[in-house]
């Protein structure tokens, strides 16, 4: 058994992050989530807080946390409902964001 859960993978396209782009890029995902019609996992979720991921130009927001206690067919649930609402919010982000930058959502183990 393992927690997993819907996140972004926000990168810096050219170069690495200026001190201003983490502000940009968490005012855009908190005004999205906000006045999106999303569940409560991703609304009361941990979504503002961005973490560094794999490289210094990569930022990461945990739009869900899940536990894999029920089984397989829970998580498969989860993850196609968790990842609807991860591909329209990675897409509204990129969209404000620009060419600068590049949204991914994925499901990730942790």
């Amino acid at each position: 058994m393992s927690d997993f859960g819907a996140v972004l993978i926000i990168k810096k396209v050219a170069g690495d992050m200026r001190p201003g782009d983490k502000n940009l890029i968490a005012s855009h995902l908190v005004s999205i989530i906000e006045t999106g019609h999303y569940s409560g996992s991703i609304k009361d979720g941990p979504y503002k807080n961005l973490n560094e991921w794999n490289e210094a130009n990569e930022l990461c927001s945990m739009l869900t946390e899940n536990y894999d206690n029920d089984g397989e067919e829970s998580r498969e649930f989860a993850e196609e409902e968790d990842m609807d609402d991860a591909d329209e919010i990675a897409q509204k982000l990129r969209a404000r964001l620009g060419p600068a930058f590049s949204v991914t959502a994925s499901i990730e183990d942790w």
